[in-house]
């Protein structure tokens, strides 16, 4: 069920190697079409890389153009970046974007965040947050009943 805090996006603080952050949720707009760019260019830098390998123009011109052709769209596209989300550079990229969203977090502080071991549990519940799942004190909340907890309820 929805609060206001939900409705409202209103961030809440999360603390980092010391220093308070504000953090909202992410839209699946967000995040999805941040995934879908990345792996776009990730495909069109893939392209030119392997394109640069080719000596005759003719057939590099023909390469590319047939590669164009694959670009991942649509569902492909979709479920890409549903599985580079779930990965650790995924999580990262979500860290990323929560905490630039509302705080001047250069690239270097990010790294200092990242490689500090202390921030562990918190930078999990700050990605779980931003995706959409509930927490509290540190501790992971999904608003959907467990098996067991509807079990217990028959």
């Amino acid at each position: 069920m929805n609060n206001l805090h939900d409705i409202a996006n209103s961030p809440i603080s999360f603390t980092l190697s010391g220093k308070e952050y504000k953090v909202r949720r992410l839209s699946l707009l967000d995040y999805f079409a941040e995934f879908q760019a990345i792996i776009k260019q990730d495909y069109f830098n893939d392209t030119i890389k392997m394109a640069s390998q080719i000596k005759d123009n003719n057939e590099r011109v023909q390469f590319q153009v047939q590669s164009m052709k694959g670009v991942p769209k649509g569902d492909e596209l979709e479920n890409m970046a549903f599985e580079r989300i779930s990965t650790i550079d995924g999580g990262t990229k979500i860290l990323e974007m929560v905490l630039r969203k509302d705080n001047k977090v250069t690239d270097s502080e990010l790294k200092d965040i990242l490689s500090n071991s202390d921030n562990v549990t918190t930078i999990k519940s700050i990605i779980l947050f931003a995706r959409g799942i509930d927490v509290v004190e540190d501790k992971v909340e999904e608003n959907a009943e467990t098996a067991e907890n509807a079990e217990k309820k028959s």
